[in-house]
């Protein structure tokens, strides 16, 4: 009864307070929703501001996303406009289900004359009771591309480098504030957290157990001894999975049932401890009378996942998956059904520190006798290699062809793509892999859209593939993708007798990658053969993160550092690239009449800095020493080319190099090229908000398009404010998501 008087009585302060127009402490309103936050740019001084977010529910009910507002209060500097992405979200849909808008504060509030207001459409879904929205990525820069002054921002705190709560970022649902204290306002004391579910994010702990699973009703995801128990009706779930509780047996509140198709469970922020191997032992039932196969997807790379039936819907039984997680709490570990009805799941057990490759995976029924036990599968030995049923093969310098491809008898990088099935996983440990003979991924090794294949360094480690053994010949590439979804992740490949990666397939991922010392350009996308028509151009690939540098052939006149050229198909992608000390060009998207047209392709957020030059010094007569080169032979091809810079190039920053098309030239940023920063002497490109700056005297911008005031071209002077920030030494990153920062100090 003094629960029902307090709730109503809460309930008509609100009323009240609504009719007078008065803000309510976040307490009063709602004590189940909290902001958590973390800083993924520490740098107080440069040109973009990069909060994450974290939505925490605690109340007792879902909580639909499209009523909530998230606001980060900052100060802007200037009058600049403004721009908002999201670069990467855990919610459903991810990115394309996230808005972000900017409201200037008048009057000004203390250390914020501006806020970011993060919303979500009604397709994001819900935080269900107990659950957390994952992590979502957000990043502000200025169309100028000038600094902020973040130091005394009201929302920024460079500590909060790992998810915290932080009532300074303010959270509001249905326009009425539920979190946090807005600048100015008395700070409330943050909430003692009363209701049942997580509080935090997961952390990391030090070791691994086996935990016996057996009837513990808690609602409260657990973490001891090395594991975590996450109830899945406490996480996110959708596309028509429901949280049910009408079989018996099952741990906390309820189970999650998965629909034919669509459905999706998926665990955020789950911990990785300090990274490597991991098991995901899953507690289900399925009283069908045959297997049911979905998809599993660790951090976006996808494997089946079969559960065999348990005899009834009240009978539960587990099913553990060896992977690896990376370190932090950054993970997703996320189900789906994929053409039929999945089992019910009940929970989830991360153990850290120990998983890795077993000799079988195996799905134990818990009887009178909660325990868990890995009974191998038939021989115990054979002489056939087979992929380990981790779903990881891994592979070393001193790996054998004939091994089994585990931690303790690793296989080699060759044996192993050709014995990776779609989902899997190959590991290289760190060291250096002498090859004197390219390495291939044939045409027709594929995975699909679904299950990649991944090629990834080992986590923690670094694999080097060096080929200075080869010959100088075009033939002699040295690591060839020819197949379609592949995601490659963390490799170094250096000194090939042509190119360093060649990517002549679909839909591939090259991620965090270095291509160096090579003797042609060091990553290039071109036709796998000869003849293939432009149908089988490589299409679709994203190359990300990724730094190239070094690459030299011996007339120096076609080493660049990515090379999109001659015979390219449609949707390629550069993004968070680094081309520097090129012999030639950082980028070139040469075309020739000959072959006609490609693709268009599309580069952003990268960087291309002292091309014609190498690290020692060497430079070459015969190379073009651009920054970005766009076309070529008069064909025109309407690339997208955004918020780039380019910086000290030996000949021009940005050209068009006769390309006629339409190229969308956006937000790039051009420093102390030789020549032009900015060279378009033909075709119709259409330029907004570029900024060209010399540090002394140089040659005019030349600019032929549809140019609007927007942009700060040079023509015999700085005109961009910007431009005075460009002086003293240039740093550049890669932080921790990936994405690239860059300053002058």
């Amino acid at each position: 009864m003094y629960l029902h008087r307090l709730t109503k009585s809460l309930l008509i302060l609100v009323l009240l307070a609504s009719l007078l127009g008065l803000s309510l402490p976040a307490q009063a309103q709602s004590a189940g929703l909290r902001i958590q936050y973390r800083a993924a740019d520490t740098n107080a001084g440069d040109n973009q501001i990069k909060p994450h977010f974290n939505i925490v529910n605690q109340g007792g009910s879902a909580v639909p996303l499209s009523e909530l507002k998230i606001r980060y209060w900052f100060t802007r500097e200037g009058t600049a406009g403004q721009n908002f992405w999201c670069d990467w979200s855990a919610i459903i849909g991810s990115c394309s289900n996230v808005t972000g808008t900017f409201v200037q504060v008048s009057p000004a509030r203390p250390g914020a004359d501006f806020y970011l207001e993060v919303g979500f459409a009604p397709a994001a879904g819900s935080i269900a009771a107990g659950g957390q929205s994952g992590e979502i990525h957000t990043r502000v820069s200025k169309s100028d591309w000038s600094n902020y002054t973040e130091t005394g921002d009201y929302s920024f705190d460079p500590t909060k480098t790992s998810f915290a709560d932080w009532t300074a970022v303010t959270l509001y649902r249905n326009g009425a504030l539920v979190w946090g204290n807005e600048p100015g306002d008395t700070p409330v004391p943050t909430p003692t957290n009363t209701q049942p579910g997580p509080t935090n994010i997961p952390t990391r702990t030090p070791t691994r157990t086996n935990t016996p699973i057996g009837p513990t009703p808690t609602r409260t995801p657990t973490q001891s001894s090395g594991s975590q128990v996450l109830q899945a009706e406490n996480t996110s779930f959708g596309g028509g999975a429901t949280a049910d509780s009408n079989n018996a047996g099952f741990n906390g509140t309820g189970f999650i049932n998965f629909p034919a198709s669509g459905g999706f469970l998926q665990f955020n922020n789950v911990s990785g401890g300090s990274g490597g191997n991991a098991s995901l032992q899953f507690r289900y039932a399925l009283g069908a009378t045959g297997s049911r196969t979905g998809l599993l997807i660790v951090n976006g790379a996808s494997q089946s996942i079969t559960f065999q039936p348990t005899g009834a819907w009240t009978t539960w039984s587990t099913h553990t998956v060896n992977v690896s997680l990376n370190g932090g709490t950054g993970n997703t570990v996320r189900l789906e059904s994929n053409g039929q009805d999945l089992a019910n799941i009940d929970q989830l057990t991360v153990t850290v520190g120990g998983g890795g490759p077993t000799p079988t995976r195996t799905n134990t029924p818990i009887g009178p006798t909660p325990t868990r036990t890995n009974t191998p599968i038939g021989p115990t030995s054979t002489r056939t290699p087979t992929q380990p049923s981790g779903s990881a093969i891994y592979v070393a310098p001193n790996g054998s062809d004939s091994a089994p491809g585990t931690i303790s008898q690793p296989t080699t990088l060759t044996a192993a793509i050709g014995r990776v099935i779609p989902g899997g996983t190959i590991l290289m440990r760190g060291g250096t892999y002498n090859f004197s003979t390219p390495v291939i991924v044939a045409r027709g090794n594929n995975g699909t859209s679904s299950a990649r294949k991944q090629l990834f360094a080992n986590p923690g480690e670094t694999p080097v593939l060096n080929f200075s053994a080869m010959a100088l010949d075009s033939a002699n590439r040295g690591l060839t993708i020819n197949g379609h979804y592949w995601h490659v992740r963390g490799l170094i490949v250096e000194r090939a007798g042509d190119n360093g990666i060649f990517i002549g397939g679909n839909n591939n991922i090259i991620e965090r990658c270095v291509t160096r010392f090579n003797r042609d350009s060091g990553l290039q996308l071109s036709r796998h053969s000869s003849s293939a028509p432009f149908s089988e151009w490589p299409a679709n690939n994203l190359i990300i993160s990724c730094e190239s540098h070094d690459n030299a052939d011996p007339d120096g006149e076609d080493a660049d550092g990515f090379a999109a050229k001659l015979t390219v198909g449609e949707g390629n992608v550069f993004r968070y690239d680094v081309a520097h000390n090129n012999i030639d060009d950082g980028w070139d998207l040469y075309t020739k009449t000959d072959t006609g047209p490609i693709g268009r392709v599309t580069i952003e957020d990268s960087i291309s800095f002292r091309n014609g030059t190498l690290s020692d010094g060497s430079t070459a007569g015969n190379g073009d020493r651009n920054g970005y080169k766009l076309g070529g032979e008069d064909i025109s091809v309407n690339h997208i080319i955004r918020r780039n810079l380019a910086y000290l190039n030996g000949k021009h920053g940005f050209t068009y190099n006769r390309n006629l098309g339409t190229i969308e030239m956006t937000a790039n940023v051009s420093i102390d090229s030789t020549e032009r920063n900015f060279n378009f002497d033909g075709g119709t490109s259409v330029f907004r908000n570029n900024v060209s700056c010399r540090s002394s005297s140089g040659t005019n911008d030349r600019i032929i398009g549809n140019a609007d005031s927007s942009n700060f071209f040079w023509m015999g002077s700085n005109t961009s404010p910007q431009c005075a920030s460009f002086t003293g030494t240039f740093t550049w990153q890669f932080n921790a998501d990936g994405s690239l920062s860059w300053s002058f100090r």
